[in-house]
């Protein structure tokens, strides 16, 4: 036998070793493999929050929650600088607890900037926050900069907006009366109530008064208990009141403090002592309970930062305004709460002047400066929230009292009411269509029906050809966001986004009492054309092109929310004109 020398010895011992290594690799790789089953889930799961956290110009989130069942946070980086539109929906509470809020809003931010999501369940609310942590930790608890209320124990609780709602807050504003032979649908006081005839409707009667409780004045500023109410809601708590929405830089939000700072601005990034950046959003919405089910959350990017430094604006009336007009001809007057929201600023600080012109009560505000309004909000006191704002008109100017143009216009009287006050109040936007114009400006839209504070046009859920189109609570799919597209003479198409279907007349061409369609894509026929007139009050008129020659009355869209008539109950209908229910809120998406 050869001596092996040192040299072969070596080698021997490099391919015995590389062996034995190869040997413990396979080993190792048939252990990993043989547990890699049970590990895809996991895997997948965190593939998934990866991509809700990086280079997502859109992503969404449902309710995450630990072991407490209060939510955990989920990380969003910002992919690209620009404007992106944040959509929060509060929990439910369970199978027989109130229904959570909506919020909504456009905010900018940069490249690389971290938000936290806290989506909630079993009754608590949504959040979006800079700062992330335990839930109740109060280091990230106050930098939450909107709030999805969640609902109460209550089936009736909702999840509110600037106030909490009680299960004695039904929005069961209204009565709607059902009467001749072509049935005519107008609104009458309770005491007019008839069981036999009428049912309830969402929305304004003069006799009626939205009940309101105040928890710490709407404070959303550190975590506590809600037992009577509270901001959001934390789970466990039993009780029959609905959370409190936030919106930092809308309109009547109380925000938090911090750095000294006072309650009523924006939550601001401070670092080494200077000032870096205000967190607000700008057309922000809120709505009253409108989620059955845990909550969720979306952001979705709207316009790039490159090439475009500010966010465009719809109503230029708001442009270079210091001096306002807000005069009140309705059947209660009142000092209103007021605000003119400048880059998430409430810029009036009571400087309010009262003055009596034409027998009308009249607030005037000086800002002493002249400001691109982002914003004009009117609350009202609470007790008379759910009166109708019959003739009230708002007015700006940039030189004085003398040289005022309209931005929100009287209309009606005291038999034909305008706009309902809410316990949100009546907004005048920038990035909204102007009240007084005629035209509705093409884009997407919610349409949502004078009368209800939280349901909205919405379209059939398949392709076949008796899908009316009804009024449900916003969930944010396409199919309740229409496409608006002019064809002049204030004669429109009105497309839904979910299949790009047309609103469409019956085809039976029975206008009178007849359910709407979007079945099939628009045609250019007069079924498919809508004329749609300004109220000038921010709300409009659709109403069918095609003739009627018996009565020119005939051919308006209303929501048909009689509980006593049960045909096409929910359904969008064409009926007789009436100025206190057959008028819409065209609300932008864009």
């Amino acid at each position: 036998m050869k001596k092996v020398n040192n040299k072969g010895f070596a080698i021997s011992t490099v391919i015995y070793g590389l062996s034995i290594m190869g040997i413990m690799v396979v080993a190792i790789l048939m252990a990993t493999m043989s547990q890699s089953r049970s590990n895809n889930n996991q895997l997948a799961k965190s593939i998934e929050e990866d991509l809700n956290r990086f280079s997502r110009t859109d992503a969404s989130f449902i309710a995450k929650v630990g072991s407490d069942q209060l939510p955990v946070a989920q990380e969003y980086i910002v992919p690209e600088s620009g404007w992106y539109k944040i959509e929060l929906w509060g929990s439910n509470n369970g199978n027989n607890g109130g229904k959570g809020a909506y919020t909504k809003g456009i905010i900018e931010l940069e490249e690389g900037e971290i938000l936290n999501f806290y989506v909630g369940k079993n009754g608590s609310e949504t959040d979006v926050r800079k700062v992330s942590g335990e839930y109740l930790d109060f280091d990230s608890y106050i930098t939450r900069i909107m709030v999805a209320a969640g609902g109460g124990t209550d089936q009736y609780a909702s999840g509110g907006t600037l106030n909490a709602y009680s299960k004695f807050m039904m929005s069961h504003g209204g009565y709607i009366k059902v009467s001749g032979d072509n049935i005519d649908f107008s609104l009458i006081s309770k005491e007019d109530l008839d069981n036999e005839t009428n049912g309830s409707l969402v929305g304004y009667n003069k006799e009626f008064k939205i009940g309101y409780y105040d928890v710490d004045e709407g404070y959303v500023s550190s975590p506590r208990s809600t037992s009577s109410g509270g901001d959001g809601r934390v789970p466990g708590e039993e009780n029959v009141y609905g959370g409190i929405s936030y919106i930092a830089g809308y309109g009547g939000c109380i925000g938090n403090d911090i750095e000294g700072k006072k309650i009523s601005d924006p939550i601001t990034k401070i670092e080494d002592g200077e000032t870096v950046k205000d967190y607000y959003f700008i057309n922000g919405m809120m709505l009253p309970g409108v989620n059955e089910d845990s909550g969720r959350a979306r952001i979705v990017k709207i316009y790039s930062k490159e090439g475009m430094q500010t966010y465009p604006r719809k109503n230029q009336k708001l442009n270079n305004v210091r001096y306002i007009e807000y005069c009140q001809d309705s059947e209660v007057q009142m000092k209103p709460s007021f605000s003119a929201i400048y880059q998430g600023r409430e810029l009036i600080k009571d400087n309010y002047i009262d003055d009596l012109i034409d027998t009308r009560s009249c607030n005037r505000y000086d800002l002493e400066d002249n400001y691109d309004l982002d914003e004009l909000t009117i609350l009202s006191e609470y007790n008379y929230s759910g009166l109708d704002a019959i003739n009230d008109v708002l007015k700006v100017s940039s030189t004085g009292y003398d040289n005022m143009i309209v931005v929100k216009d009287k209309n009606g009287n005291a038999n034909n009411p305008s706009i309902t006050k809410t316990p949100t109040g009546i907004r005048v936007s920038a990035y909204e269509n102007d009240f007084t114009n005629s035209t509705i400006t093409d884009g997407n839209y919610i349409i949502m029906p004078v009368l209800s504070e939280n349901k909205v046009m919405t379209a059939g859920e398949s392709t076949g050809i008796n899908e009316t189109v009804s009024i449900k609570y916003y969930n944010g799919y396409n199919r309740q966001i229409w496409s608006v597209e002019s064809l002049g003479n204030n004669n429109y198409k009105i497309s839904e986004l979910s299949r790009f279907k047309a609103l469409s007349l019956s085809p039976s061409g029975n206008t009178l009492l007849s359910p709407i369609y979007a079945n099939s894509t628009f045609n250019n026929s007069n079924e498919q054309k809508w004329n749609i007139t300004n109220a000038g009050d921010g709300t409009f008129y659709i109403k069918t092109i095609v003739n009627n020659p018996s009565d020119s009355n005939i051919g308006y869209l209303i929501a048909q929310t009689n509980e006593k008539v049960n045909n096409n109950k929910n359904k969008i209908i064409v009926a007789k004109k009436n100025e206190a229910t057959t008028r819409f809120i065209f609300i932008s998406v864009d």
